[in-house]
């Protein structure tokens, strides 16, 4: 599977509202990506049966990308600018990866979500407003930070868990 992106993959106003619930939340000590790795960022995990879950979820139905698979989590990474995320893969199943900021200061501000061709060449994935990016979870991955503010990243996980 190639990297999918969906632009404006919310209305402006659902899109405002998730941003706000991204800031409100409460978050824990983040994740270890790979056993070999201390834990990066911070972690809010999103029940499945919440109303956000289902507003980030309700765009995919339909998606053939998705269709056969079963969500088995939800959450929002955030990372302060200082951070520097793993290397890392999400199993098997489709990762989707929602940016909920509300502007974006482009090239120098970073913040791309990096991936690991099989070529060993990296594309990255600029954290647009409101984009979604859907992608096979075994795609060598990671996050960047942004050089100056907390990067928020809204993922859910269709398949299996790892």
């Amino acid at each position: 599977m190639d990297i999918k992106i969906i632009e404006n993959y919310l209305t402006p106003q659902i899109h405002r509202q998730v941003w706000e619930y991204c800031l409100g939340a409460s978050y824990h000590v983040g994740e270890v990506d790979n056993l070999d790795t201390p834990p990066t960022g911070i972690v809010h995990n999103i029940s499945l049966d919440s109303s956000i879950y289902k507003i980030l979820s309700s765009p995919l139905k339909g998606n053939d990308l998705i269709e056969l698979k079963s969500i088995y989590r939800c959450y929002i990474n955030c990372f302060a600018s200082s951070e520097n995320p793993y290397w890392h893969m999400d199993g098997e199943g489709i990762t989707c990866l929602y940016y909920p900021n509300l502007e974006y200061g482009y090239l120098n501000e970073g913040g791309e979500t990096q991936f690991l061709l099989p070529n060993n060449d990296i594309r990255g994935i600029l954290p647009l407003p409101n984009r979604m990016v859907l992608f096979d979870g075994m795609i060598t991955h990671r996050a960047t930070c942004f050089r100056s503010s907390f990067r928020y990243t809204l993922a859910m996980k269709f398949g299996y868990p790892k």
